[in-house]
């Protein structure tokens, strides 16, 4: 039975689905050509662009359904995983010859230890089975996976930021026309444009906004604005305060978010004493670029709470 939630329904199937740049694509492109997959850690700084939808496409592509073993590297993050999932695996008969496929999603969520022993079991495995992990954070992938499976970084560069844009528009109108649901251009762009690059949180987000039967710009506004309004209200009250525990978990639940800094700039702006004004536009625009170069953005988005916590004021 088809998915009625619509990031399942498209997700991709082809390397023609693929939002991805140029280059990645074409990369993607030959594996499939030639049914092979090599050892590889797929990886971005952020959330929802497609790293866990590349890896089941690649696996539905070379392999039968049987063949392929799906572990979510968040829940299973210790050794037993190693010994015992991925072990009998790997044992089973294999019936057509083809080569399996093991995919450890969330990669960066496995302990140390169990990261220790999969390097050892990559290596004695490797002529049976394609390895294909996935994270967001790669430095805590340890440098033994890293050298036996190569980084495809997928994260989304400034170079190629309107392309990429372009491609997850039309993919939306691809979407929304199939599913008959009448939309507002502007709308549209303007949702892409708020959760850019997530795919997956704008796919989210249109099919919930769908639910009226059409999607413009006074339903986004009635009701993903409040929605903005709420975290951001937190953290306006963290920064009054100085609450630097409760900003530190802030900053851990929405440091993914898209555009978290253009919605920081938006909603306080208006609320920072004059005096303080220049030092906000500076601070937030330093940080938003730095976050488009960093790894880290949860680091990067606690470095900035803290320095708004100590410059600027905020009228109550």
């Amino acid at each position: 039975m088809e998915s009625s939630v619509w990031v399942e329904k498209y997700r991709p199937k082809k390397v023609e689905d693929l939002i991805l740049n140029d280059r990645n694509k074409g990369l993607i492109k030959k594996m499939v050509d030639r049914k092979t997959i090599p050892n590889m850690t797929l990886c971005s700084k952020t959330n929802g662009i497609g790293k866990t939808s590349i890896a089941k496409m690649l696996a539905n592509i070379v392999a039968e359904p049987d063949e392929i073993l799906f572990i979510n590297g968040s829940l299973n993050r210790s050794i037993d995983m190693v010994r015992n999932e991925m072990s009998d695996f790997v044992f089973r008969d294999n019936l057509t010859g083809n080569k399996k496929v093991c995919i450890i999603d969330e990669a960066d969520g496995i302990t140390k230890q169990a990261q220790d022993s999969l390097r050892t079991f990559i290596e004695e495995w490797s002529d049976e089975c394609s390895f294909i992990f996935t994270c967001n954070d790669i430095t805590k992938i340890i440098p033994a996976i890293q050298s036996r499976c190569p980084v495809l970084d997928l994260t989304v560069k400034n170079d190629d930021r309107k392309v990429i844009a372009k491609q997850i528009y039309d993919r939306c109108v691809h979407i929304l026309r199939d599913n008959l649901i009448e939309f507002d251009e502007n709308a549209l762009k303007k949702v892409v444009t708020n959760h850019f690059p997530d795919i997956r949180q704008t796919i989210n987000v249109l099919q919930r906004l769908s639910l009226a039967g059409n999607i413009s710009l006074d339903i986004i506004e009635n009701q993903d604005i409040s929605k903005t309004q709420d975290f951001i209200s937190e953290l306006e009250v963290y920064i009054v305060d100085k609450d630097w525990a409760k900003l530190r978990s802030w900053a851990h639940e929405y440091y993914n978010t898209g555009n978290i800094y253009q919605n920081i700039f938006d909603n306080l702006l208006y609320k920072i004493d004059k005096e303080c004004i220049p030092t906000f536009i500076t601070l937030t625009g330093e940080y938003s670029y730095r976050a488009n170069n960093t790894n880290y953005l949860e680091i990067n988005l606690s470095a900035y709470l803290a320095e708004l916590c100590n410059v600027v004021k905020i009228n109550v």
